[in-house]
């Protein structure tokens, strides 16, 4: 297998807040690295003629958004593309997996009806057509409708943090597929070379800064970041090297856009929360870079899925 690897780049804030002092420019370059990246798995895709692209990534990695954009630069080279996202194959509230506390274990493969994921692809394999589920995250349960999906002689992406799981493609032709992994691939440190910002605690950040927007408590996300990084060590990273592409979904400007949004935000977690350590260590940490004002990230960036 013909892997693309990329090793994670440790950059130095410093560095980030010079080129920051032109912060369109430093937009520009780096939004034009990524999808120049996209565009890359794009055309191998189309080169090994591959009708189903699995796309994996940890949580907070932009996979929603870089499915969007694959399939769109997948159609300029001529190929039709539809997205199937794989949180609708969630099984309903009461078939879940069970942490030993008793509490839903969503980070589980075992969550996902494996039987039916694997019937819906080989159809779109064998027949050209399927019925998709879809899922009601409010009652967490499986909705009565489906979604019918042609091929019509297109590429067909599933985007979803278990997609790399060999449980997940158990039984189909190999030589359909295409597997890509989206991470974040690059981490910061102080003048001195040590680290004060790491992927996890980047995808942290998006995360906490997504759930903020849509009225959720940031305490209660940094709260559910260990069971989230139990998932991500049991089910998803292990099965990177499997992957055809690593796609990087890095920005240097992201850690200015943060500082200038997210210390407001961890300033509010009291003290006395178990999510407060994390908050003030990430908050030091952003305070590091020179803030750039939200406003300037482009509407169709990447980004924008946590703003």
């Amino acid at each position: 297998m013909g892997k693309i690897w990329i090793e994670k780049r440790l950059v130095k804030a410093k560095l980030v807040n010079l080129a920051a002092r032109d912060p369109q420019a430093l937009i520009r370059s780096c939004e034009a690295s990524y999808q120049a990246g996209v565009e890359k798995a794009a055309r191998k895709i189309v080169a090994r003629g591959s009708k189903i692209v699995l796309m994996a990534g940890p949580s907070g990695s932009g996979k929603t958004t870089t499915a969007k954009k694959l399939a769109r630069a997948l159609e300029e080279l001529g190929r039709q593309a539809q997205i199937i996202v794989m949180d609708d194959f969630y099984l309903s509230l009461g078939d879940y997996p069970r942490l030993p506390d008793g509490t839903k274990d969503y980070e589980n493969v075992t969550a996902l009806d494996l039987d039916l994921l694997h019937r819906c692809m080989e159809e779109l394999l064998t027949q050209g057509r399927t019925r998709l589920p879809l899922f009601d995250f409010e009652t967490e349960m499986r909705r009565e409708e489906t979604r019918p999906m042609t091929l019509n002689g297109g590429v067909v992406i599933m985007e979803g943090i278990h997609a790399l799981n060999p449980l997940v493609s158990q039984g189909l032709d190999p030589r359909h597929l295409y597997k890509i992994y989206a991470g974040v691939r690059e981490e910061y440190c102080d003048n001195e070379g040590m680290n004060i910002l790491d992927a996890k605690e980047l995808r942290l950040a998006r995360r906490t800064l997504r759930d903020t927007r849509r009225g959720r408590d940031a305490q209660a996300t940094i709260e559910k970041a260990p069971q989230v990084d139990r998932g991500e060590d049991l089910y998803i990273r292990r099965y990177k090297l499997q992957a055809h592409y690593i796609l990087d979904t890095a920005f240097s400007y992201e850690p200015c856009v943060l500082a200038g949004l997210l210390p407001q935000v961890y300033r509010r977690i009291s003290p006395q929360s178990p999510a407060y350590n994390t908050a003030l260590r990430l908050t030091r940490a952003l305070e590091q870079f020179q803030p750039i004002p939200w406003e300037l990230v482009p509407q169709d960036s990447m980004l924008r899925e946590f703003l």
